[in-house]
């Protein structure tokens, strides 16, 4: 953990699933467990552009929830 003197510089990133066939209105739907619906298109587009926004790894820390 870093150590904080007088000010500590600290951002702090909130980010969503991609979107996926779960959560757009598509017809028909791919056939896909209800609790685990593959992403769209755009949804692998979306994870691709944040995995290019921090692929620098200067991460100290991550919280997720399922």
């Amino acid at each position: 953990m870093k150590k904080c003197n007088n000010r500590c510089n600290l951002e702090i990133y909130f980010v969503r699933h991609g979107e996926s066939y779960g959560n757009v209105e598509i017809e028909p739907k791919p056939d896909f467990k209800k609790d685990n619906p593959p992403l769209t298109p755009n949804g692998l587009n979306q994870a691709q552009m944040l995995a290019v926004r921090f692929e620098k790894g200067d991460i100290d820390c991550i919280f997720a929830s399922s």
